[in-house]
């Protein structure tokens, strides 16, 4: 045997060995970051779907608390008889179609049933998944202002709940009752929610699920309907979702299921298939080029090849590129690697993208608010430089709805969203929705003459929108009630909590207006 074979046979044998050595870290590398991916996705739809149902009974909570804070409501507990012509006009089917409910249930203070209207025909009771019969009715008892809301069973379908305490406009009184709403999930309220999440979930009420299922703890946010983990199963094409649904009071009630395509886990082995074959090109033209090459150079390149490799693979640094000069097969390779971890980081940011921003109005959400909310109020801790908080709500927001319906008071949050755009015209100002019809602007290096003329200059684009609004008892058309902070020594917390209590002194005050905390009051501001 000659000795240039005998070269090119020990070096086809070593680079042999550092090629197997490379496509196992890579491999690792690859299969553990779209396991990470694939993991997140994942969360991520169950998460969406989960959005879904607090959405509805975030809705439903809303128009619990409007009644449990109606005054006329609580004159009615008080005294069913002296005020049995308010129950006549209110409590009445029609009732429940305009505010899109399927049940009203009025307690008095020890539990009894008071008043109840469900649809007409509708054997409507709300029974125990895990107990049997029927839930008493003494569960439903509240002592705070909160609306508690969840799911429960009926004889019907489920149906989402909220109840709160009865008390005046004013919050004074004594304890009278409390006022339950339930929206049944139908399955047109279903396949409602299907459409808005794009997502092909089932709600089983079957308490027993598969053996064998993997349980992922702590992945999802605190909710009103089950626990932060759900189970999963899968095999080389799909992947199993199933969350276990607690009902109001803490009960088993049943599962969410949901069935994916792996299309992560494919895309990731199509793609390790395709590096490992150019490997093993790369090899082979890399095994007769060492013959006659230096050893010294090629094994140079190889070692930083597999130093960004493992820094990569250690970091998660999807937006590192591998930096391996030349035009050859060690090129050709670092080219498809940064390709794919090209790929892998356009997903990562569009999955955060899509977990900070409202799908309603685009705006961005809570999360992310108070991700900036962080930042900014940091900054003015540090520098001292003036920091405003504009927080908004649309008045009579749920009269709109009653009036209108949901489509429309839809389309007047985006009205909203439009005029906070138009309004923040700074990029490095930011306004998100943060509540059902409450949005929060942030305004660094806004002073509280500024955020005022911000907060007016709002208003006035919203007033020309001219979204007419019957149910408003301060306008014809849709309008504000603005609060404004501006930031001192203090928490954030705090922060946040005297734009709410400026907020809240604007509703006192009839809304359609601006008030400012702790503030010098110029004209026209309250």
């Amino acid at each position: 045997m000659g000795i240039r074979l005998k070269i090119l046979l020990v070096f086809g044998l070593c680079f042999g060995l550092m090629a197997g050595a490379t496509l196992w870290l890579l491999r690792q590398s690859v299969n553990a970051s779209y396991q990470t991916i694939e993991r997140r996705e994942l969360v991520a739809h169950m998460g969406r779907v989960l959005q879904g149902l607090e959405s509805v009974l975030a809705g439903l909570s809303s128009q619990t608390r409007d009644w449990a804070e109606w005054t006329d409501l609580y004159d009615y507990a008080s005294n069913p008889r002296a005020h049995g012509a308010w129950a006549q006009a209110n409590l009445l089917p029609q009732s429940l179609e305009s505010a899109n409910l399927s049940l009203i249930l009025l307690l008095d203070a020890k539990g009894a049933v008071l008043a109840q209207v469900a649809p007409p025909g509708a054997a409507l009771n709300m029974v125990s998944a895990t107990e049997g019969g029927a839930i008493p009715m003494g569960r439903f008892k509240s002592q705070g202002r909160t609306p508690r809301c969840g799911l429960v069973a009926t004889t019907l379908d489920l149906m989402a709940v909220c109840w709160a305490r009865i008390t005046r406009s004013d919050f004074s009184g004594a304890q009278v009752g409390t006022v339950v709403m339930g929206r049944l999930l139908t399955t047109d309220r279903q396949d409602k929610l299907r459409a808005q999440t794009g997502l092909p979930f089932e709600m089983r009420s079957a308490l027993a699920a598969p053996e064998g299922l993997l349980h992922w703890p702590d992945v999802l946010e605190a909710n009103d309907v089950g626990g932060r983990g759900f189970w999963t199963a899968h095999d080389s094409q799909q992947y199993h979702l199933y969350y276990s649904l607690l009902d109001a009071f803490g009960k088993d009630l049943g599962w969410i299921t949901l069935s994916l395509p792996r299309d992560v886990y494919a895309q990731g082995q199509h793609l390790f298939a395709q590096v490992r074959g150019q490997l093993v090109l790369i090899l082979l033209g890399t095994a007769l080029v060492l013959a006659l090459a230096l050893d010294g150079l090629l094994l140079g390149r190889l070692r930083r090849f597999s130093a960004q490799l493992v820094r990569v693979r250690q970091g998660a640094a999807w937006d590192a590129r591998i930096d391996v000069r030349g035009r050859d097969e060690l090129g050709l390779l670092a080219g498809e690697v940064n390709t794919m971890m090209g790929l892998i980081e356009s997903q990562m940011a569009g999955l955060t993208t899509l977990s900070m921003t409202d799908t309603l109005t685009g705006l961005p959400n809570r999360r992310a608010f108070d991700e900036r909310l962080r930042l900014e109020f940091a900054r003015q801790q540090r520098t001292e430089c003036a920091l405003a908080l504009l927080v908004l709500d649309v008045d009579y927001f749920k009269g709109y709805n009653d009036r209108y319906g949901h489509p429309a008071g839809d389309a007047a949050l985006q009205a909203v969203a439009q005029v906070l755009r138009q309004a923040c015209a700074r990029a490095s100002d930011l306004a998100a929705r943060t509540g059902g019809e409450e949005f929060s602007v942030l305004l660094p290096e806004t002073d509280a003459q500024g955020a005022q003329d911000i907060a007016r200059h709002i208003q006035l684009l919203l007033q020309a929108q001219a979204l007419t609004h019957e149910n408003s008892a301060v306008a014809e058309v849709v309008t504000l009630s603005i609060g404004i902070a501006i930031a001192r020594e203090e928490s954030a917390q705090a922060f946040v909590q005297r734009a709410d209590r400026a907020l809240y002194q604007a509703k006192q005050q009839g809304r359609n207006r601006v008030c400012a905390d702790d503030l010098p009051k110029p004209s026209g501001v309250e």
